[in-house]
C-alpha cells in the first residue's frame, strides 16, 4: 500500500517508505498482505521533514534507528480496516465531532472535526488528498507524523493532577500514592496493557458527602481497603470505548468484566 504510493509520478512518502523498510519486517509484511484491508495515515515527507527539524538531526535518526520504536510509530499510522473519508464525515457527524479508532498498534488514535477541517491525532486531514486506493487498502494524507502515547497510565495521572490549569485526578493520585505499592507498580509498568475507569475529583467528593467525612477518611486510612477500591477500577487489558459498545449490542445491553 505504501509502496505503490512511494511509487507514483510524483512520490511524497519517500522518507515513509524508507521507515518502513528499516523498521521491523512485520511492519513491510502487513502493507503488503494482499489478504489485507488497511486504512495508512500517511505523513508526507515534509511532515517527517517537519518531525526532524522539531526533534534535532541527531534524536530523529535515533528513532529512525530504534527498530521496535519505529515499528510501533508507523503501525500507530495504520487501521486494520478499510475506512473511508465518507466514513470519516459519518463518524464525525454521528459523534458530536469526535471519535477514536483502534490502530494496528493497539492504541487509539482520535478523530476529530476543527473549523479548519479535520485532524487525526493532532495532524490536519490533507482533504484534498484523500481516499488514495491501493490494492489492499486506502490511504489518507496527514501533514505531520502521529506518535504513540509513551507515558504510563501513573503517569499520565500524576501530570494531569499536577496540571497549572484544569488539574483532575489529584484525589485519584492521592489515593494511589496512599495504598500498596502494587497499585503504582501496576500503574506505572510500561509493559502493562490495563484499562482504568478513574474517578473524577468530583466523584470522590461525592463519594465523600455520600458517606461523610469521617467514614471517607476512614477508607483512605485502611491501604488494604483502599487498595482493593483502586484495583476494583482497573481492568487486565485495553477495553476501548468501541469494546465495550460491541459488548453491550452482544449481550443485550449488559456485560461483566473482571477487574484486578
Amino acid at each position: 500500500i505504501v509502496v505503490e504510493a512511494a511509487g507514483a509520478a510524483e512520490p511524497q512518502f519517500t522518507t515513509l517508505l524508507a521507515a518502513v523498510q528499516a523498521a521491523d519486517e512485520a511492519v513491510l509484511k502487513t502493507l503488503s498482505d494482499p489478504e489485507a484491508k488497511l486504512t495508512v495515515f500517511a505523513p508526507t515527507d515534509a511532515a517527517f521533514a517537519a518531525l526532524k527539524e522539531a526533534l534535532g538531526e541527531e534524536a530523529f535518526n535515533a528513532v529512525l534507528a530504534n527498530k521496535e520504536q519505529l515499528t510501533q510509530i508507523l503501525l500507530f499510522h495504520v487501521v486494520p480496516s478499510v475506512v473511508k473519508s465518507a466514513d470519516v464525515v459519518a463518524a464525525l457527524e454521528g459523534s458530536g465531532g469526535e471519535f477514536s479508532v483502534r490502530s494496528a498498534q493497539g492504541q487509539y488514535i482520535d478523530v476529530k472535526q476543527t473549523e479548519d477541517g479535520i485532524t487525526i491525532d493532532g495532524a490536519n486531514l490533507m482533504l484534498d488528498m484523500v481516499d488514495i486506493e491501493a490494492s489492499n487498502g486506502v490511504i489518507h494524507v496527514i501533514d505531520a507524523v502521529i506518535l504513540p502515547e509513551t507515558r504510563t497510565l501513573a503517569e499520565i495521572v500524576t501530570e494531569t493532577a499536577s496540571a497549572s490549569e484544569g488539574a483532575e485526578f489529584t484525589t485519584l493520585l492521592a489515593a494511589v500514592q496512599a495504598a500498596n505499592e502494587a497499585v503504582v507498580t501496576a500503574l506505572s509498568n510500561p509493559e502493562s496493557k490495563l484499562t482504568v475507569f478513574a474517578p473524577t475529583d468530583a466523584a470522590f467528593a461525592a463519594l465523600k458527602e455520600a458517606l461523610g467525612e469521617e467514614a471517607f477518611n476512614g477508607i483512605l486510612a485502611d491501604k488494604a481497603k483502599l487498595t482493593n477500591i483502586l484495583l476494583y477500577h482497573v481492568v487486565d487489558g485495553i477495553v476501548g470505548s468501541d469494546d465495550v459498545a460491541k459488548l453491550l449490542a452482544d449481550n443485550n445491553g449488559e456485560v461483566q468484566v473482571t477487574m484486578l
